[in-house]
């Protein structure tokens, strides 16, 4: 199987690292950049991975796979992202740890749905639906002007001078 067909779940993953500060806005030992590099580069063999032990161990057909998982790894980013995945575990290796997220989340899905047919169709239908939503909408949306919200800062509180 092409692996590229994972890049769109990878971005969600290592956006998920991102989040989580697992990716540190300015790492000390490495370029950020570089590490957004290896870690796209392993969710696309990780989701490879996760894929092809679907398909030899539990008989998955492909369809159900490229429906299903990238829900999964969305699913999995956001324990990413809330930290139920930690940033730097004691008690197990992350990587493997995503893995069985995917596994789990992969599982749950297709318990849920029965098929990745049906998730496949609600999709596009769902998919649909917006399209034609926002399209209707950018027709009586043009020319006009919009205020932007107000907002309020919030002060500080303010300290008392202690006496000397």
């Amino acid at each position: 199987m092409n692996r590229h067909i994972w890049v769109p779940s990878a971005i969600k993953l290592c956006g998920a690292d991102m989040t989580s500060g697992f990716i540190s806005l300015d790492p000390v030992m490495a370029d950020r950049n570089e590490l957004v590099e290896i870690r796209l580069q392993h969710y696309c063999e990780q989701l490879q991975a996760v894929s092809d032990r679907l398909v030899m161990d539990s008989g998955f057909n492909a369809g159900e796979i490229h429906t299903l998982l990238p829900l999964a790894a969305e699913l999995t980013g956001m324990d990413i992202a809330s930290g139920v995945i930690s940033v730097a575990p004691v008690l197990y290796d992350r990587d493997e740890k995503i893995g069985e997220h995917l596994c789990h989340y992969f599982s749950l899905l297709h318990k849920q749905f029965d098929q990745g047919h049906e998730v496949a169709s609600a999709i596009s239908q769902s998919d649909d639906k917006q399209r034609k939503e926002l399209l209707a909408g950018s027709d009586n949306m043009r020319g006009k002007v919009f205020p932007s919200p107000a907002s309020t800062v919030a002060k500080g509180k303010k300290r008392k001078k202690k006496k000397r």
